[in-house]
């Protein structure tokens, strides 16, 4: 899955969901590095109550469809605990608010993992901005 499109999944799982729960199940597939637990298996015990809460909460305030207003693009020697670890290029990828009253644009992380055992696919790894 391209880095771009993991974004718009990522958004499309927090407008979708009908609850946190529901939304924590799904962002399960997608979220990695410091998000979940070092097998991965689980997200994080805080994750639902703070960052992704959050951004379930204030996704409402967001363009729809999604509007990219900035790029940023780093090397990440590391993110998250265990097996869960990954490393590679990260992306953090601003999205702008549906009205401008509202705020600046927030990001969105995604990391690109290279050299990992197990983990090939890109992961969400920076929430709670929104």
């Amino acid at each position: 899955m391209s880095t771009f499109l993991l974004q718009f999944q990522y958004v499309n799982i927090l407008r979708s969901s009908e609850d946190i729960d529901q939304c924590a199940e799904k962002f399960l597939e997608v979220a990695g590095g410091g998000l979940v637990n070092e097998d991965a298996s689980a997200l994080r015990q805080d994750v639902p109550q703070f960052s992704l809460k959050k951004d379930f909460n204030d996704v409402k305030f967001y363009a729809d469809p999604i509007k990219i207003t900035r790029v940023n693009v780093s090397i990440s020697n590391g993110d998250g605990y265990g097996e869960s670890a990954i490393a590679g290029k990260k992306y953090k990828i601003w999205i702008d608010k549906a009205d401008k009253k509202n705020g600046m644009p927030a990001p969105i992380s995604i990391l690109v993992p290279q050299g990992h055992e197990s983990i090939k696919t890109p992961k969400v790894v920076g929430i709670g901005s929104l």
